[in-house]
């Protein structure tokens, strides 16, 4: 990008910013100057966090991390050996059930060498596939690359038998494909295909009132700084109408949550800088702003409880789905997302603080 275009573009988000808040365009440049030379920050960064609007206490953007000190803290908090245990979809799964972390159903591990299934049978072709997953058949699955992210590599649906050959209905869609042809849009560059398959998860009405598509998920930071293990913030992702995902990617919403009661705060598009002070989903029409997360205490207890039992892991980005029988873990995220912090807003300037504690020890 050309410093023409960063600064054509550094302006116009400047100038909705203004729009919106009504501040002049040079409080607001001023306000990321100072912010840029005082703590690191970006000017996308500060204005996503709401530091330029009037209502915000500007002593709030010491709370907040430069991408350095963050990187700093989580090299500190998380050891990189340590990291890539929950990267791996199939690894993670088999974690959870092995510390007894409550998650969706592993049904399957599919590959052309290793792949098995959740009783020990082999899963490495398409016929085993196929002959596996007919025991499925009306039922809806989740099929995921064991390495995807951001809502990629994600497919669900319902499994159906079709002229003798299964079929895969995506989820709140009449679209169908053949299962051998969903399975082929997952190769990868080395031509092979490494999934994992899970019982979908059927979130509770209370979540599920905000888009219903989307299995729409809490992310819970969670730290511990060697004294107490704390829920230091929290936002809901939310879908847009007729997505799966709840992903920023797929044009998600994130809405801040207050930890102390599970309160929404105004929601905002990940993908735009600027906050739109979303108080409705824009598609549903859904209330956001000043409804109460359903069974709150739960799902703080459940997030602190799973940071307990992760090893050598001090800080996480938890991805939390609310079902009717309790808090589930959908993903674990050792190194999430900084802009999360600016959604919530999230202090993270405890991040910095447990890494100094944990290096005197």
């Amino acid at each position: 990008m050309s410093v023409v275009t960063s600064i054509s573009t550094l302006l116009d988000i400047v100038r909705r910013e203004s729009a919106i808040s009504g501040r002049s365009v040079f409080s607001i440049l001023t306000g990321a100057l100072r912010a840029k030379v005082s703590y690191g920050l970006g000017y996308k960064y500060f204005i996503m966090t709401g530091l330029a609007r009037e209502d915000f206490n500007p002593n709030e953007v010491a709370k907040h991390l430069s991408s350095k000190d963050y990187t700093r803290a989580i090299e500190i908090l998380n050891p990189l050996a340590y990291r890539k245990i929950t990267q791996h979809k199939f690894v993670e799964k088999a974690l959870y059930n092995a510390l007894h972390i409550n998650s969706a159903e592993l049904l399957g591990y599919y590959h052309f060498q290793r792949g098995v299934t959740a009783q020990g049978d082999p899963l490495n072709d398409i016929v085993q596939l196929s002959d596996y997953l007919t025991n499925f058949v009306g039922q809806k699955i989740c099929f995921k690359l064991c390495e995807g992210w951001s809502g990629k590599g994600f497919y669900a649906g319902t499994i159906e038998m079709q002229n003798g050959e299964l079929s895969v209905r995506k989820l709140f869609s009449d679209e169908r494909i053949k299962l051998r042809d969903l399975i082929e849009t997952f190769v990868n560059d080395d031509n092979e295909v490494e999934l994992i398959f899970e019982r979908y998860v059927t979130q509770a009405a209370g979540i599920a009132q905000f888009n219903d598509t989307s299995v729409n998920t809490i992310r819970a930071w969670v730290l511990d700084d060697g004294s107490k293990i704390e829920l230091i913030g929290a936002v809901i992702r939310i879908g847009r109408k007729g997505s799966l995902t709840d992903n920023s990617g797929a044009g998600g919403i994130t809405v801040g949550i207050d930890i102390k009661t599970g309160t929404l705060r105004q929601g905002l598009l990940p993908a735009d800088p600027v906050r739109p002070n979303l108080t409705q989903h824009p598609d549903t029409k859904a209330q956001l702003t000043g409804v109460v997360i359903p069974r709150w205490k739960e799902i703080v207890d459940f997030s602190c409880e799973v940071l307990k039992r992760l090893p050598q892991t001090h800080f996480v980005g938890l991805d939390i789905s609310l079902t009717e029988d309790g808090p589930l873990l959908i993903e674990t995220n050792p190194l999430p997302d900084k802009d999360s912090a600016a959604k919530g807003p999230i202090p993270a300037i405890k991040l910095k603080q447990a890494a100094q504690k944990w290096l005197s020890k």
